[in-house]
């Protein structure tokens, strides 16, 4: 989103031109002055020109453009970059383990990881990571520091690169200088404001599905600010459930485990364990019909048949759409459902995690042993 909380401006002034900048808040600032076009005039500062500007709603010089020529005409166009912090001292500590920034005990599947190539290839986005999760989920600081700035006016969200300034998000700042965004809120979802310190673990806001986005996550990543008034996204570990520092790898599930909670036992992956599922078995109320039910299960889908009538019944299950996914089984497929039963079908596993996937099932059934 525009970002307004910084302005460059110029004044005349005899013989040339003097180039200001001023931030809203007193947060730094990292800002880089790039001279587009210069007829007549120097700068009396190298460009492109780059410093911090850490001044409140004062004011700060940054260099001039003097005029060279008096009697010929003189022109200057100008455009500039900023980005939150301060260059010249932030260092990320490379050691510190982040908690997951979602509620202690609860998983989400990561569908996005490092350089992922829907989004994730982009500048400044390399080390990024997404959690799919449904809209308003619980989002947590995955570290203590300052909020910066906040934005939750947005409700558009879309796959285009058209939407990927409609993103609500968080931004935090931490003690040595790096910044954690927390993107794609819903409208209205932020609990914090500028200004405020947060703790690690504490709650910060709700998921949502602004911005670009191919469907509700949290997009999260962790940055240094540099000299070009960009952030540089950098790798970082998060807290396992064991209490040990685990790099986020695209396509696993990962449980938050946030120090002093509750201890929990987190389950196995259900999607791998095919063991369990073929032998699910589900009572069910009678309706007298046949259906499907379908979950998602740590990145899957998983389709189950369910048998309403008082009698057996052979249901055959084909899937006449399925695009980005696998079957764990040859489909179509048959099987016996017990009089009132659910029972497990086959497991849809996503191929590629950054594009959407989109299924279709169909069946037909008799009555068993005729």
């Amino acid at each position: 989103a525009k970002d307004e909380s910084l302005k460059v401006w110029q004044e005349k002034i005899d013989g040339g031109y003097r180039i200001y900048a001023r931030t809203t808040d007193d947060y730094p600032r990292s800002l880089q002055v790039n001279l587009t076009s210069l007829k007549n005039l120097r700068s009396t500062a190298p460009v492109p020109f780059q410093t911090v500007v850490t001044n409140g709603s004062t004011g700060i010089h940054l260099f001039d453009l003097k005029i060279v020529n008096r009697i010929g005409r003189n022109k200057f166009n100008y455009e500039y970059e900023f980005v939150t912090g301060d260059f010249q001292s932030a260092k990320h500590d490379d050691s510190h383990a982040y908690l997951l920034p979602f509620e202690h005990g609860s998983k989400h599947f990561l569908s996005q990881g490092y350089h992922g190539k829907f989004s994730h290839s982009d500048p400044g986005r390399e080390y990024a990571i997404d959690f799919t999760m449904p809209e308003k989920t619980t989002i947590h600081a995955a570290r203590s520091g300052t909020v910066v700035t906040v934005r939750t006016d947005s409700n558009r969200g879309g796959a285009a690169k058209s939407f990927a300034k409609d993103g609500n998000y968080i931004t935090i700042l931490h003690d040595d200088g790096s910044l954690a965004e927390y993107v794609h809120l819903i409208r209205g979802g932020a609990f914090v404001r500028p200004g405020q310190t947060v703790e690690a673990g504490e709650k910060i806001g709700l998921s949502g599905n602004t911005g670009r986005s191919t469907g509700p996550h949290l997009h999260f990543h962790v940055g240094i600010p540099t000299a070009s008034g960009k952030l540089r996204t950098i790798p970082t570990r998060f807290l396992g459930t064991r209490n040990e520092a685990v790099s986020p790898e695209q396509g696993k599930t990962y449980y938050a485990y946030h120090p002093g909670k509750p201890a929990f036992n987190p389950s196995s992956n259900r999607t791998s364990d095919l063991t369990t599922l073929e032998s699910h078995r589900t009572g069910i109320s009678r309706d007298d019909k046949v259906s499907t039910r379908a979950e998602n299960i740590d990145g899957a889908v998983v389709v189950y048949l369910r048998n309403g009538y008082t009698e057996a019944k052979e249901i055959s299950l084909t899937l006449p759409t399925m695009e980005n996914l696998s079957p764990s089984k040859n489909v179509p497929l048959s099987m016996i459902v017990e009089p009132q039963t659910e029972r497990f079908a086959v497991i849809l596993k996503q191929r590629d995690f950054t594009i959407p996937f989109r299924y279709q099932t169909e069946w037909k059934y008799r009555t068993a042993n005729q």
